[in-house]
């Protein structure tokens, strides 16, 4: 089992470009380091350092040493003529295959025309119904100007018996009696 260790562990001349290992400088001291919550409490906790200019910052101690130590691998790439930056037209590479891609694309579509369909469905619905109120409205405003021809019909009777004019209605082009309608007459309709 030990050799196996030593086979896949780093070895202590390796260089620092195969291994990338960053020490920090400043360890951070822990009483009992196989307490686990006394070592997440003191790597976490407020830490007070001064800056440059001689003032008070207080920041977490991982965050600082996660800058320190990045600091000091970009200098080391730089100083090795390593490039560490991504560059600008960097494309990874996929983890799934095209035509998984596919199909997954093609279930999206899918969903996509699932949600326009229902969507369409609903405004059917809702169109319909309100179609149907239209057509109520219509049907009741149809039957109330029915109500007032035939109340207006009836309230001109009554005012024609009232004066008293029992005389023939004049001719009209729509409505003429045969016995006034001569041959050489022609009826407009």
């Amino acid at each position: 089992m030990h050799e196996k260790l030593e086979d896949i562990s780093w070895v202590e001349d390796a260089s620092w470009e195969d291994a990338q290992v960053i020490t920090a400088a400043d360890e951070i001291h822990i009483e009992n380091i196989d307490d686990d919550l006394e070592r997440e409490l003191a790597f976490y906790n407020q830490q007070y350092f001064m800056n440059d200019c001689g003032e008070v910052d207080a920041e977490p101690a991982c965050r600082l040493q996660a800058l320190v130590a990045s600091h000091a691998a970009i200098a080391k790439f730089e100083t090795a003529g390593i490039p560490w930056r991504r560059p600008t037209d960097y494309y990874a590479e996929m983890v799934k295959t095209d035509t998984h891609m596919a199909r997954v694309k093609q279930q999206l579509m899918h969903e996509q025309k699932q949600i326009e369909l229902a969507e369409e469905r609903r405004k059917q619905r809702e169109q319909k119904q309100f179609s149907k109120q239209v057509q109520a409205e219509k049907l009741k405003q149809k039957q109330q100007d029915k109500k007032k021809q035939i109340s207006d019909i009836s309230k001109m009777r009554k005012q024609r018996d009232k004066v008293g004019w029992f005389s023939p209605l004049p001719p009209s082009t729509k409505f003429m009696r045969l016995k006034d309608v001569a041959c050489c007459h022609p009826v407009a309709y």
